[in-house]
């Protein structure tokens, strides 16, 4: 992958997989594998400041599925739709020991149950906090 930072605060960054998996005792592609996936970042906010955003975006090939549809032991191919992926996260530290973040995974809620099962959307939102205990000197 290549990251980039062509601006304070700004960091971009790109991944991309070529996969060829095999099934080697059904001589055939892994099922449900896609072929290339590219994921790109966007990441907006210096690590000291108090507000933070990154994106993330993806895309992943169709794949050919191999399902027994009918129930005759013979698995017939199908292919799966490629996808478009989408997260989002925002995070605000008042302090460096406290954040409050939210965010979504799956925003465009990609995927289909049968050919390309993915986590459905998911809204989120949290707190971190970190506790330091002073160290007595010995």
């Amino acid at each position: 992958g290549v990251t980039w930072a062509p601006l304070s605060g700004v960091r971009l960054g790109a991944l991309g997989s070529w996969l060829q998996t095999r099934d080697v005792e059904a001589e055939r592609p892994l099922s449900g594998r896609p072929p290339v996936r590219i994921d790109t970042t966007l990441g907006l906010g210096a690590p000291d400041a108090p507000v933070g955003c990154s994106i993330r975006g993806g895309w992943q090939s169709a794949s050919p599925v191999f399902v027994d549809a009918d129930g005759d032991g013979v698995d017939e191919i199908r292919q799966s739709p490629d996808a478009v992926i989408l997260d989002g996260r925002i995070a605000w530290r008042p302090s460096r020991s406290f954040e409050v973040f939210a965010g979504v995974d799956n925003a465009l809620d990609t995927g289909d149950i049968e050919l390309n099962p993915m986590r459905p959307r998911r809204v989120f939102a949290g707190v971190n906090s970190r506790i330091a205990r002073k160290r007595s000197g010995t």
